[in-house]
C-alpha cells in the first residue's frame, strides 16, 4: 500500500484554494464598507431575499458576523430584516398583479416556510391577511371596470 504524497496533496489543495480565492476577488467588489454593503444589498434584491447570509459569507470570504455588522451599521437594519421586507414586497407584487393566483403558490414562490409564516408576516406589515389583501385587490380592480353614469 502506498502512502499518500502529502506534498502533492498540499499542492493540489493550494491550487484549488487559490483559484477559488482569485475567482472571488474578481466577482466581489473591494472598495470599502459602503461598496460591500451595496454589493450585498444588490445580491439580496436580485434573489428577492432568497439568498442566505451563509451563502454570501461563502462567496465573499467574509464572516456572517462581519456581514451582519456592516449591513446593520450602513442600512440601519439587519440583513434578515431586509430579506423579510423583500420577501413581503415580492408577495405583495404578485398578489397585486395576479389577484386570482392561489395564495399557497404565492407563499411557495416567495419562499415562506409555511402558510402560517406567510400570514403572520403579512399581518405584521399591513395588518391584514393575504386573503383579505387579495380580496381588496380583486374588488378594487372590479370597481375600476365599473361604469357609473
Amino acid at each position: 500500500e502506498e502512502e499518500p504524497d502529502w506534498k502533492r496533496c498540499l499542492e493540489i489543495f493550494e491550487h484549488f484554494y487559490i483559484a477559488e480565492w482569485q475567482k472571488a476577488q474578481q466577482t466581489v467588489p473591494r472598495y470599502g464598507a459602503e461598496g460591500f454593503v451595496e454589493y450585498v444589498k444588490q445580491r439580496m434584491i436580485a434573489t428577492k431575499g432568497g439568498i442566505r447570509i451563509s451563502k454570501l459569507a461563502e462567496d465573499t470570504f467574509y464572516s456572517e458576523r462581519y456581514i451582519n455588522k456592516l449591513f446593520g451599521d450602513h442600512m440601519g437594519m439587519s440583513p434578515k430584516k431586509f430579506e423579510e421586507i423583500l420577501k413581503f414586497q415580492s408577495a405583495l407584487q404578485i398578489i397585486s398583479r395576479s389577484p386570482e393566483q392561489r395564495l399557497t403558490a404565492v407563499a411557495g414562490e416567495t419562499e415562506y416556510f409555511d402558510q402560517s409564516h406567510f400570514i403572520r408576516e403579512f399581518k405584521k406589515y399591513i395588518h391584514m391577511t393575504p386573503r383579505q389583501y387579495q380580496k381588496m385587490v380583486r374588488e378594487r380592480h372590479y370597481a375600476e371596470r365599473m361604469v357609473i353614469e
